[in-house]
């Protein structure tokens, strides 16, 4: 299955894996990406672990705890690489893998389908010194660089949690969080630090709480057809549609243009139905109550896309309503919006690209 995904070619040096460190008490501490050795990124016997740079110290401090009396080296080693993304539709994607093939330069052996999700596109962590030939061979009419809220709105709408922002150190089950479902966890491997807890919520079943992408509208926007735009919305982000998801009339603000693998229609263009109404910049974490009663926590906002843990029985019904959510502007006011809860892709089997950093990576 894993050869499949990777296409011709099948199993590739150092293609990387996703996985996750946890607490003894089974708490997700750091998500990462493992890439195993590969002869243009160190030596046969080198792995390294890309996670959030605000988890550095945290993930030096796990790793040395636990190596007991193993021959291993543990350093960081993040000023020698940078993580990049190249990401878009299933079109776009495909023709910059072919690029890539016949480059046969030395950076573009380094991307690879990313191993959590298909529409997630394509990730490599590169050498620093290879950073700048990589982004000059992309041809501009197929692949331009974007900044990294582009990657960050696109993947907070797929639902898909990644760093401490999203995944507050100690805190979350990994089973609440969907990480079963990005391929960070398996089920058939041995024994692992936080497994009791793990395999309990697997194998009885009791989710109560889940991680789901959502937009916020200011509440003067809010109308009786937004339910329907969120469905519709859902329904592009489903189908790995990136194209039709950014030109939703639910965005608050226009989206990065860089977006876009063409420049045939202008942003301009795709979103002049948007609704422009004043936003805050950022709302940060903060309790979410329906019927006075707390049902979950905001974690994470992008533009005005979130990615909140709520409970599973009240997501029908909040989904329909919407959630307040309240934020200080200017002088201690409170402007109240609503959050509209989407159902997780990870519901339904994911059917079978311009680079953006990875700002808060690293090695």
């Amino acid at each position: 299955e894993e050869r499949d995904r990777e296409g011709e070619g099948g199993e590739r040096e150092g293609r990387p894996i996703a996985s996750a460190f946890l607490t003894t008490s089974g708490r997700v501490l750091a998500d990462v990406l493992v890439y195993p050795s590969h002869r243009k990124r160190g030596p046969d016997d080198t792995f390294l672990i890309e996670h959030d740079s605000d988890l550095t110290d945290t993930l030096l401090r796990h790793l040395r705890r636990h190596r007991l009396r193993a021959k291993v080296e543990v350093e960081d080693v993040s000023e020698h690489f940078s993580s990049w993304v190249i990401h878009g539709d299933e079109e776009g994607r495909r023709r910059v893998e072919g690029l890539l093939r016949d480059m046969r330069s030395e950076w573009a052996e380094l991307f690879y389908r990313d191993p959590r999700h298909p529409y997630l596109g394509l990730r490599g962590l590169l050498p620093i010194d290879s950073v700048d030939a990589m982004q000059a061979s992309l041809p501009p009419d197929l692949c331009t660089a974007a900044a990294p809220d582009v990657y960050s709105t696109w993947r907070l709408l797929l639902g898909i949690p990644e760093g401490a922002q999203d995944l507050p150190p100690e805190a979350l089950v990994p089973l609440e969080c969907g990480l079963q479902s990005l391929h960070h966890i398996s089920f058939s491997k041995g024994c692992y630090v936080g497994q009791e807890l793990t395999a309990r919520v697997y194998y009885t079943g009791q989710i109560r709480k889940c991680l789901v992408p959502g937009v916020i509208l200011p509440q003067e926007s809010v109308t009786p057809e937004v339910p329907l735009l969120v469905a519709k919305l859902h329904k592009s982000i489903s189908a790995g549609d990136l194209r039709a998801a950014f030109a939703s009339s639910l965005f608050h603000e226009t989206p990065p243009p860089t977006i876009l693998l063409d420049a045939e229609q202008s942003p301009d263009e795709l979103h002049e139905n948007s609704i422009t109404a004043e936003f805050p910049a950022d709302l940060g974490p903060q309790d979410l109550r329906h019927n006075k009663k707390k049902v979950g926590t905001l974690y994470t906002q992008e533009h005005n896309i979130a990615l909140s843990m709520l409970r599973t029985k009240v997501l029908p019904e909040v989904a329909a309503t919407g959630i307040p959510v309240t934020s200080p502007h200017g002088g201690g006011e409170e402007l109240t919006h609503r959050l509209f809860p989407m159902p997780s892709i990870f519901l339904s089997p994911p059917s079978r690209t311009c680079p953006s950093p990875s700002s808060t990576s690293s090695a």
